[in-house]
């Protein structure tokens, strides 16, 4: 039977921080939605702050948190 201190053990290295690569992509990612969802702009270069923000996603899923703090 597990005990309950072996569980709050593994649990307190865990880091709960988040990094800016992830900040960075999210924020991009909502002023994207805005831009094209609420101001109607439907083509050109805001498409690029959709690209950055996917990027950044996948860099952040491919390099990982740990050890990597941008």
């Amino acid at each position: 039977m597990a005990q309950p201190g072996k569980v709050k053990e593994r649990h307190e290295g865990v880091e709960t921080r988040m990094n800016l690569t992830l900040i960075s992509a999210i924020a991009l990612l909502v002023a994207w939605i805005v831009i094209v969802f609420v101001a109607h702009v439907g083509s050109g270069p805001v498409h690029l702050l959709y690209a950055t923000a996917v990027v950044l996603l996948a860099r952040r899923v491919v390099v990982g948190a740990r050890g990597f703090l941008s």
